[in-house]
């Protein structure tokens, strides 16, 4: 037992760093600092949010594909890992690929929400 929890320890250590390293190339984009307010901004703001928002999804997107390509890098690289490594460079692309999702997502929300704002102002 003692021997295969060694093994064990040691594909772990392994994983950790090949994982640091493999996706180090991908940086996420910075997040939009704000939304404008819809409630009260003038249309060129909004206009300028938007484009804030659309930048943000395109350099959201490419970070997406660069964690995209170094997963299949990092499992073409090491095909006869065994299920314990698999899994690890699954659960990390996930994870990176969930979060940054989410953060795009959390931010066209807001937008969303400000644009209905400014469209339900009286004209």
């Amino acid at each position: 037992m003692g021997l295969i929890m060694k093994k064990l320890s040691c594909l772990l250590v392994l994983a950790t760093l090949v994982s640091s390293t493999a996706w180090a190339a991908c940086k996420p984009p910075d997040s939009p600092r704000k939304v404008p307010e819809g409630a009260t901004a003038p249309r060129e703001e909004m206009l300028a949010g938007k484009k804030v928002i659309d930048q943000f999804t395109t350099r959201m997107g490419a970070y997406l594909e660069c964690i995209k390509d170094e997963y299949e890098k990092q499992v073409a690289k090491y095909p006869k890992a065994d299920a314990v490594l698999k899994k690890q460079f699954d659960d990390s692309y996930m994870s990176k690929n969930h979060a940054a999702m989410d953060e795009q997502q959390k931010w066209v929300d807001k937008f969303n929400l400000e644009l209905a704002a400014f469209k339900a102002r009286p004209k």
